[in-house]
């Protein structure tokens, strides 16, 4: 640490966002890894904002998440 800061990743949302995408696709864990995978890059513009409880780093507790495309 050089006493100026320390870089921080939250992932808050990782598991859940993972878990909702497959529930949403009714698929397991292992299933939505090969479905993601599998998809060509960019995913004919399908974007998903994964903010499903709000994030902390920028602090923006009423953030939601979407799915478009």
């Amino acid at each position: 640490m050089t006493g100026r800061f320390l870089p921080l990743v939250c992932t808050l949302n990782a598991a859940r966002v993972l878990d909702a995408a497959a529930a949403m696709l009714r698929v397991s864990l292992d299933e939505l890894a090969d479905l993601a995978l599998s998809a060509p890059p960019g995913a004919d513009g399908l974007v998903m904002v994964p903010y499903l409880e709000g994030e902390r780093t920028p602090n923006r507790p009423d953030a939601t998440g979407a799915v478009h495309g």
